[in-house]
C-alpha cells in the first residue's frame, strides 16, 4: 500500500510524529511548525495531508497547541506545538501508566507461562522470548503488537 494511500496509517504518521520530537530537542530548539516538519520529512510545506496529520495527532492527545493562522501563508497552523506525555512515551519511549505498556502485558504472559513449569524445551523457547521482548523495549513492541490487533481488527 502506498503512503498516498495510507496516508493515515500509523506508519506513515508516526514520522511525523517523531520530525516534531526531533525539531523540539535539537539545539537550538525549533518551532515545530507545518513547514519546518516538512522541510525536516523532505515533504513539501503546506501540504493538506501533513497539516491533517498534524491535526490528527493533536486530537489523538500526542500533542497540545493553539490552533491559528500563519500571516504568511494563510493555512491554519497548530502554533506553540508540544509534544504531550502521551507522544513522548511514543516517540521517545517514556515510560507509560502501569497496565498500558503492551510489551509488560506480555512479559507478565510470559512470566506466568514459566511459573507453570513447562517441559524444558518450552521453558527455553519461553525465556528466549522473555530476553527478546526486554531488549525490544516497549516501543518496538508496542509497534508489534498494535500492527498484529490492527490485523485482527480489518486494519
Amino acid at each position: 500500500m502506498s503512503q498516498e494511500s495510507g496516508w493515515l496509517r500509523w506508519e506513515n504518521v508516526r514520522p511525523v510524529l517523531a520530525a516534531i520530537f526531533e525539531l523540539l530537542q535539537s539545539e537550538p530548539p525549533v518551532a515545530p511548525t507545518d513547514s519546518e516538519v516538512a522541510r525536516a520529512l523532505g515533504r513539501s510545506p503546506g501540504e493538506e495531508r501533513l497539516q491533517r496529520q498534524i491535526a490528527y495527532l493533536k486530537d489523538a492527545g500526542y500533542l497540545d497547541g493553539e490552533w491559528e493562522i500563519d500571516q504568511m501563508s494563510g493555512s491554519v497552523v497548530l502554533a506553540n506545538a508540544q509534544i504531550t506525555e502521551k507522544g513522548l512515551q511514543e516517540a521517545a519511549a517514556w515510560p507509560v501508566v502501569p497496565g498500558d505498556d503492551p510489551a509488560e502485558r506480555l512479559l507478565e504472559v510470559i512470566e506466568a507461562r514459566l511459573a507453570e513449569s513447562p517441559p524444558p524445551e518450552t521453558r527455553s523457547r519461553l525465556e528466549r522470548l522473555r530476553d527478546a521482548v526486554r531488549e525490544a523495549g516497549p516501543t518496538v513492541v508496542g509497534e508489534v503488537l498494535g500492527g498484529l490487533a490492527g490485523r485482527f481488527a480489518g486494519g
